[in-house]
């Protein structure tokens, strides 16, 4: 194994490009940090998430070949190298975004690698292992789109599961992640509380990052970020998706138990998501249109200009809202407003006398007895 070059340093441990000549290849070597040769925790840490990484193969999580040890006796692990670049820097800058990957939508492409990120902690969690330090960092994108999860040194096992025999479960009291994205339970060292929805947490965290460009707590200082965590405040723009606001919102709830069940239900909300995403702009577009009825209503638009420039807006509203139970027919906030639209209509018919019109928009609707009552008034009186 032949050093060529360092490839970065963090925490315990440093990272070295190497060549492996019997297989003529190159690969990523990690030891301990030279300051801490003589720390024996850190090395057994080392040694630990070598083991922790190298039981969990899959696509989605960076392959460790091999645990060796130097002239020394020190352990080096053996990982692949990584062609890439971490995801936070793709985050950030949007335009080698673009010059790397051909990417017009980056939304969809950041919710597609955050997809993949799910899949492999899903699968982490089928072993029992909890990662507790997702973050962009900590996510390497390949030059060709591969997705790896790294950095799985404060990986904890769920009791009674391999996980905990491999990686020991969380220790009670123990503050270990990453101020700003860590849950509350991780900040309070409850390890009782830290399960498969910790990592839940954490992908919320990663889509906030993702809707936000910044980690989901953020303070002046490590006291306010503490609190803003434990008080479960996040802040996201008023343009954020709905759906995706609704989701960033779940995962990141203060109780374990309000958010999504596991990291696979949290990956099949944002594929919903991608699936059903114009809904969005849909809903978007007929809301406004519906507030700009609700407004030409509220001037008491007469017959003529007004009167053409009401029916076009209701048309288009109601139209809006259609599509968008068409593509997602559970959609209740679709069903309010185009309810809302109609009753707006009915109303506006029944102050001018004309029943019919009102009886012909409330065909098929469920409206108010109220209204109900109104129309049939008029109707009998029109006989």
């Amino acid at each position: 194994m032949i050093p060529e070059a360092l490839l970065g340093t963090g925490g315990m441990g440093v990272v070295y490009l190497a060549r492996q000549p019997a297989l003529a290849r190159s690969v990523a070597l990690k030891s301990v940090a030279p300051e801490h040769h003589a720390d024996a925790a850190l090395t057994g840490a080392l040694v630990r998430e070598a083991q922790v990484t190298g039981a969990l193969e899959h696509p989605n999580i960076v392959p460790v070949y091999d645990i060796r040890r130097d002239e020394a006796g020190r352990p080096q692990i053996i990982l692949r190298k990584i062609e890439g670049l971490e995801w936070g820097v793709l985050m950030e800058d949007a335009a080698e975004l673009a010059r790397r990957f051909d990417v017009g939508d980056p939304l969809e492409w950041h919710l597609r690698v955050l997809i993949q990120v799910c899949n492999g902690i899903s699968f982490a969690h089928s072993r029992g292992v909890l990662h507790r330090d997702l973050k962009p960092e900590n996510v390497m994108i390949g030059a060709f789109g591969e997705v790896y999860i790294l950095d799985w040194g404060i990986a904890a096992g769920v009791v009674g599961t391999e996980g905990a025999a491999l990686c020991g479960p969380p220790v009670e009291g123990e503050v270990a992640g990453t101020p700003g994205y860590m849950a509350p339970e991780m900040l309070e060292g409850d390890a009782s509380q830290q399960s498969p929805r910790t990592d839940v947490y954490l992908l919320g965290g990663l889509l906030h990052e993702i809707l936000v460009g910044e980690p989901p707590h953020v303070g002046d200082s490590l006291t306010e970020v503490v609190e803003r965590t434990l008080a479960g405040v996040t802040d996201l723009p008023v343009d954020t998706p709905p759906t995706l606001a609704r989701l960033c919102a779940r995962a990141l709830a203060r109780d374990p138990d309000d958010r999504p069940e596991s990291a696979a239900a949290f990956r099949r909300a944002l594929e919903r998501y991608l699936r059903t995403r114009h809904v969005d702009r849909l809903m978007a577009e007929a809301n406004a249109r519906l507030a700009a009825l609700e407004r030409a209503l509220a001037r008491g638009g007469a017959r003529g200009q007004d009167d053409h420039a009401i029916y076009n807006l209701f048309g288009q509203c109601r139209f809006g809202f259609q599509l968008a139970l068409a593509a997602s027919p559970g959609d209740k906030t679709a069903r309010v407003g185009s309810r809302r639209a109609v009753e707006a209509m009915v109303r506006h018919e029944l102050q001018r006398d004309n029943a019919a019109a009102a009886a012909a928009f409330a065909s098929g609707v469920e409206l108010s007895s109220e209204l109900r009552a109104r129309i049939d008034a008029q109707l009998a009186q029109a006989q």
